[in-house]
């Protein structure tokens, strides 16, 4: 079978226009650091996977304000500075990609996690995980409803404080490793700081 490689397409001048004012106007999430902030700024090689990325981000933001019942589910919390690393780490912002265990798209979900979607979220229960669009929306719904809730739980019971920074290192572990490893790690783990706490964790993804 012959493999073909994959160009991204070339973005317009308004594309990096628009993109340039989005990433520059929001707020990137605290674990992504200085320079890997100032990477997604400038980002060279990257730059057209990020701008296909970002169209596909534009029109699920619009399904998400065209439809009301995700309109209200979000309630206005979509950003596209919030779900990019996810995509970038997950699948390196490649919708085709399929992993062994089946996970799916940008935000490599599986079976389990639309299974969880579908169970608190009935309105997701259309969205089809297949789809570059859909699978964004679900995606972020994932992260942020799912994930960031049994993380909270998490680190509650290890005595770790829910600092903006903490949620979002751990959120972002658990949403690859899975949150029952994470609790499993913390309570086997010896670090005394937070510094290493997150090193020991990195190790054993």
């Amino acid at each position: 079978m012959e493999i073909l490689e994959y160009t991204p397409p070339t973005p317009t001048q308004q594309e990096l226009e628009s993109l340039k004012n989005t990433i520059g106007k929001e707020k990137f999430p605290a674990s992504v650091k200085l320079e890997d902030n100032l990477a997604l700024r400038v980002y060279t090689l990257e730059l057209a996977s990020i701008v296909s990325v970002y169209r596909d981000f534009r029109k699920a933001q619009k399904k998400v304000e065209e439809q009301e019942a995700l309109k209200k589910l979000f309630d206005g919390d979509f950003s596209f500075a919030y779900i990019l690393p996810v995509f970038i780490k997950e699948s390196h912002m490649d919708n085709e990609k399929l992993s062994k265990s089946g996970a799916t798209g940008y935000g490599q979900l599986t079976d389990v996690a639309i299974k969880e979607l579908h169970k608190q979220f009935p309105v997701l229960q259309d969205l089809d995980k297949k789809s570059s669009i859909d699978n964004i929306i679900l995606s972020y719904a994932y992260h942020k409803f799912v994930v960031t809730k049994n993380i909270k739980t998490i680190l509650s019971k290890h005595q770790i404080s829910s600092t903006t920074e903490n949620l979002q290192y751990f959120t972002n572990f658990a949403y690859n490793a899975g949150d029952g490893r994470l609790n499993k790690l913390l309570q086997d783990s010896k670090a005394k700081t937070m510094v290493d706490l997150q090193k020991y964790c990195a190790t054993k993804i």
